[in-house]
């Protein structure tokens, strides 16, 4: 009777063990239910908050690459009226005896070869991508290409002009003051809007160093015809871009 009574006690007390060892498991279980959930809820949480990060950078870049477009739209369209002033004086020096219809006019052509200097606008959106690393929540990658693209045309067409052109254009600056030196400062020291026709002597000192100004000059119209180009090729690109912006943000 004794090791039955012992039997039976030993088999209870397994049997209390069992229950706390199930009841302990369940805890556990719990436990790590929970666990995958915060971190599911977590994961869910951080994709929703990246996804409206990257809506909001499309957003700005679509609103920065349109102004982008209007100011190198302005830039090509200065590019281009330089270019019709440097064709038109070059035509007149290129003549035995100058032959000027119009006075002003012709002071101004001489003066727009040093009208557009550096004209790089700075994408501080995509600067902002690049620089913190957010450019990995942009998920669409065709988009990312032709971001790259587009901004690497412009910065390279803009340090281009920074080499050779800009150094022309200083020249021109620094060259087209020197038939005004007799003048008084007020006559030309203005915008080229409010240029007034000066005295004779300017005239005849361009004309007399007119040599000199038609090598300077006509390398000057061959660039400027070059970035007439070279802006509608940004504009392109940026249209482009901004298609595919558009997409994503449905402005």
């Amino acid at each position: 009777m004794n090791i039955f009574h012992t039997i039976r006690q030993l088999l209870i007390g397994q049997g209390r063990v069992s229950k706390y060892l199930l009841y302990a498991f369940g805890e556990i279980i719990l436990v790590m239910i929970g666990i995958l959930l915060a971190l599911k809820v977590n994961n869910w949480n951080s994709t929703r908050l990246n996804h409206l990060k990257e809506q909001d950078y499309l957003r700005r870049m679509t609103d920065e690459v349109q102004a982008d477009i209007d100011y190198y739209a302005g830039i090509r369209d200065r590019f281009h009226s330089k270019e019709i002033s440097l064709a038109r004086i070059i035509k007149v020096w290129q003549m035995p005896q100058p032959i000027i219809t119009d006075s002003l006019e012709y002071i101004r052509d001489f003066v727009s070869a040093g009208n557009v200097g550096p004209w790089f606008n700075e994408p501080v959106t995509w600067d902002q991508l690049i620089q913190t690393g957010d450019l990995n929540l942009i998920r669409d990658n065709h988009l990312v290409e032709a971001l790259y693209n587009y901004h690497n045309l412009v910065k390279r067409t803009s340090d281009n002009y920074l080499i050779y052109p800009t150094q022309m254009t200083n020249r021109a600056r620094e060259s087209w003051s020197i038939p005004f030196r007799q003048e008084p400062l007020e006559s030309f020291n203005v915008p080229r809007n409010e240029l007034k026709i000066p005295s004779k002597e300017v005239f005849e000192n361009i004309w007399n160093n007119r040599r000199h100004f038609l090598d300077l000059y006509i390398s000057l119209e061959y660039i400027t015809s070059a970035q007439v180009f070279n802006m509608e090729d940004i504009i392109t690109a940026g249209k482009g871009l901004l298609d595919l912006l558009r997409e994503k943000t449905g402005k």
